[in-house]
Formats: C-alpha cells, structure tokens, sequence
C-alpha cells in the first residue's frame, strides 16, 4: 500500500474511534467506511474477474448433489474473483470455483483485458488453486501487499472483496479476525460475509494488505467437496493466509495436487498413560510401516513439537501435505524412546481385520467411533 492511502487509512480509523470515543457514533459510522472502501481501492488492480464454460452438469433438483454442495443451486458457476501473485500472471483462488470442473477458463483484468487461461494445480487441503494466463507472454502484472501472518490480531478488522456479481465495482464486506489458527493452523477465521460472490477474493486488513484468500472450509470434514459453503453469509467464513504460502504456489504451479498427509495409522481416541498417542494399528506398505512404527507404540513428538493426545496429534498432522517429511518421536515397550523420518502420503492405506470385535456398550453408554485414519 503507498505510504498516503496507508496514512490516510490509518487517519479515518483513528479519527472515527476519537468520534465515538467522544461521544460522536454517527461520524464515527460515516468514516468507517471510507477506510474500508480505500482498503478495497488498493488491492482492486490486483483482481481478476473469473469466468467458467461448460464442465460437469449439476441437478439442482437431486437433494444429494444440493447437500454435497452446502444445498447451493449453482456451484461453482461464475462470475467469481481471483487474486495475482506473480507479475508474470499466476493467480491463486478457491477451488470452490471449479467443482463443476469447466472446460474453458478466462480471466479479465482490472484494465479489462481478457485472457483464456488453465488451472495448473490445487491445494485440497485449502482448498486453493493455481490458474495461470495460457499462451501469452504477459509480464509487469501487479501484486497485492501481504499481511504479516505474525501481525495478525484477533479482534482486528477483516474486509472481504470479491467479483462474484459481475459488476464493475468489487462487492466489499467489513468484519473482524474472529480466530487465528483454524483448521489445524491452516485458515485466520473472519465474520465477514464470504459466500461465493467472493470466494476467491482476498481478506484484506485496514491498511488493503492481503490477509488471506477467501473459501470454504469445514474443519469437521475437510475432505468433503464444497465443505463450509452451507455456512456462506452466516458470520463464519475462513480465509488462507498469503504470508508463507509461496512453497505450496510453488507446488501448485508445477501441477501438483497436494492431498492431506498421512502416517497410515489408526491411532487410539485416548491419551497414553504419562501422556502421548498409542497406535492402535499400522497399515500395511503404509509410510508408518515403511519408517518401522508398529503396534502400541506411543507417539510423544513430531518435529520436535509434543503429542499430548489425540487432538494434538490430529493438529499437527493437519497442518502437513503428502510429501512432507517429518520426524516422529515414539516410545516403545521393550526398546524405549527412539526417533524415526516418515514421508507422509496420500494413501488411503488398507488395515488389516482386527482378529476380534469389541464388546458392544451398555444401553447406558456412549458409544465412540474408533478415531479416523491419520
């Protein structure tokens, strides 16, 4: 952002909280948006306005398609918005644009020249993806400002942009940053409406800085396709932080499909004694298998990081991709504590059938699903 819209910002915000400290709320409303409106002029340059032809058909009277999709008559039609992040015209935006899997992609610019362009790769553990402008030698492109990832607060303000209705002028919505850290520390939570008129549009703070991208997320079922579109406008929406996502573009613009990692394990629902993670089985040809992992081991530590229990270890793992390598420290019976390299994947990974089946609970108990595959 230019030091003077920066100023300028900064000035209307202090000038409107002076206002209603002051006793003087209607000055302090008029001004407000005046900040967020500045804060959206500055990234706008960096907007693409993407358009979708043909691709998979979707029955909006079929109740299980409507459901799959959060109940939303027509997914991943366009117009929706992406953001540049490289000068040479790569551009990140939510997968949630491309559920119906369409044949033909352009994108027009903010100066309103028009590119067909391809989707490279996809991130579906953020559910971000990477198109690039296809057979044009397009350089100079300008790219938004990013927000420290490490500056960010909760309780600050958080403003949604997006090109989703097709106008001429980004639709803006003004929030707050309501949790960092979400879905495994992938995702900074906002109550500004997302829906998607802007997924795929940036978060920005006061100052027009990226905070992140805009798209759905369900950390409850992240695998599932359009997960967290049912929440659109609801106050709950999720952004990906742009600060530190460079080696994943990178990935994504290779062609790659990053997929959630895993260990092929089933780890158990409870905290080892002394604390840690048991693993209750070890999937054959897994990479937990390949690294030498078995049976009643406990996991303690990965990377360094302790495993306290379950929702620790779930944490940790979500937060890495197939690919990843990670250090896993482990205590064993009759062996002690030891250190082990695994190579996440992406399996799924078969377990054998366990040679007994547990007792059912008592009518007055509560029965608890074996925790899933990590």
């Amino acid at each position: 952002m230019s030091s003077r819209l920066r100023l300028g910002a900064a000035l209307i915000v202090a000038v409107s909280f002076a206002s209603l400290a002051q006793g003087s709320p209607d000055a302090g409303l008029l001004l407000a948006p005046k900040a967020f409106r500045a804060a959206a002029a500055e990234v706008e340059p960096c907007l693409v306005t993407i358009d979708t032809v043909g691709g998979v058909g979707f029955d909006r009277t079929n109740k299980k398609q409507r459901q799959k999709i959060g109940g939303l008559a027509r997914p991943g039609e366009g117009p929706t918005t992406g953001v540049i992040v490289r000068e040479d015209g790569l551009i990140l935006t939510s997968t949630f644009n491309f559920i119906r899997k369409p044949r033909i992609i352009t994108v027009t610019l903010a100066d309103g020249r028009r590119y067909v362009a391809e989707l490279l790769g996809r991130d579906d553990t953020r559910k971000v993806c990477v198109l690039k402008i296809k057979g044009e030698a397009v350089t100079g492109l300008p790219t938004p400002e990013v927000a420290p990832v490490d500056d960010l607060r909760i309780g600050q303000w958080a403003i949604s942009v997006g090109l989703g209705y097709g106008g001429e002028m980004p639709t803006v919505s003004a929030g707050i940053v309501s949790a960092l850290g979400r879905a495994s520390g992938k995702a900074v939570q906002t109550d500004a409406n997302l829906s998607p008129a802007n997924y795929g549009g940036p978060l920005l703070d006061i100052e027009g800085r990226v905070i992140g991208i805009c798209t759905p997320l369900n950390p409850r079922s992240p695998g599932a396709v359009g997960a967290g579109s049912e929440w659109y406008d609801s106050g709950i929406g999720f952004a990906i932080p742009l600060d530190g996502l460079d080696p994943i573009i990178d990935r994504m613009a290779e062609g790659e499909k990053i997929q959630r990692g895993l260990m092929g394990i089933q780890p158990a629902p409870r905290s080892a004694a002394g604390g840690g993670v048991t693993i209750m089985r070890v999937a054959n040809e897994s990479p937990a298998s390949e690294a030498g992992l078995k049976k009643d081991d406990v996991i303690t530590a990965i990377d360094g990081e302790p495993i306290g229990d379950f929702s620790a270890l779930a944490r940790a793992l979500g937060r890495r991709v197939a690919g990843d390598e990670i250090v896993v420290s482990y205590k064993r019976d009759d062996q002690g504590a030891g250190d082990v390299k695994v190579t996440l994947g992406a399996g799924p990974y078969q377990f054998e059938a366990p040679k007994a089946v547990a007792a059912e609970p008592e009518e007055d108990e509560e029965a608890e699903d074996a925790p899933p595959e990590e």
